[in-house]
């Protein structure tokens, strides 16, 4: 359902921002290399690690909070492409 890129990476750290904590916190806290994970999210490290990476950021996020934002954001971007085309 996700497609990593630069739309899950602010859709996940603002998740994180609205349970009250930061993607640097949450990164230290699991023992995650922030940076790593900033460039699995936006699709530039794409192995199967950065796959599972993935996986765990969106969970540790808040996997339904994710989706339905990541959802409304690739909606809105359907909806201005299809305006653009018109």
């Amino acid at each position: 359902m996700f497609q990593p890129g630069l739309a899950l990476y602010e859709v996940v750290v603002g998740t994180f921002k609205s349970t009250g904590t930061t993607f640097a916190a949450w990164c230290k806290e699991a023992g995650i290399n922030e940076t790593v994970a900033r460039n699995v999210l936006k699709g530039v490290s794409t192995g199967s690690q950065g796959q599972g990476m993935v996986e765990r950021l969106i969970n540790g996020a808040g996997r339904e909070v994710v989706e339905v934002s990541y959802r409304v954001r690739m909606q809105r971007h359907l909806e201005i492409i299809e305006g653009a085309a018109a």
